[in-house]
């Protein structure tokens, strides 16, 4: 989300409210603590078994 296309009918106001939410959202941590959660259980239970192919798969997207 580089840029924004505001409508050009817009106001100053509303495009400012406009800026100023796409700044909190984009403040907004890239996380699920839901899932955090879940994998935190499995990790503590020695419960977490990921397969090999999603080890490889994150370590390449990583060194992207």
């Amino acid at each position: 989300m580089n840029s924004i296309n505001f409508n050009p009918h817009a106001g100053m106001a509303q495009r400012a409210r406009i800026n100023r939410l796409v700044s909190i959202v984009k403040a907004l941590p890239n996380v699920r603590p839901d899932k955090v959660a879940a994998l935190r259980a499995q990790l503590q239970a020695s419960q977490y078994r990921p397969a090999a192919t999603e080890i490889a798969d994150a370590i390449i997207k990583a060194e992207k």
